[in-house]
């Protein structure tokens, strides 16, 4: 039997600007960034363009905390 997995994609955003797309299946604990600015500064991750689930997890809850915004 094939395993289901559970994907989400999030957006992060600097205020109106899309800086990085975020694929995350939760089922194989897999994370894909896909940055759309130029400065490493804005990016979700920064210079890290492979991040792993522990990074997602710790970017996750620091990003509730932030004033940047992350959008399921």
């Amino acid at each position: 039997m094939e395993q289901v997995h559970t994907i989400r994609k999030y957006e992060y955003y600097d205020r109106d600007t899309l800086c990085s797309i975020i694929d995350v299946d939760f089922t194989t604990k897999q994370v894909r960034v896909e940055n759309k600015v130029d400065s490493i500064l804005d990016t979700a991750f920064g210079v890290n363009t492979e991040p792993t689930w522990d990074d997602f997890l710790i970017f996750f809850r620091e990003s509730l905390y932030s004033k940047n915004s992350l959008r399921a």
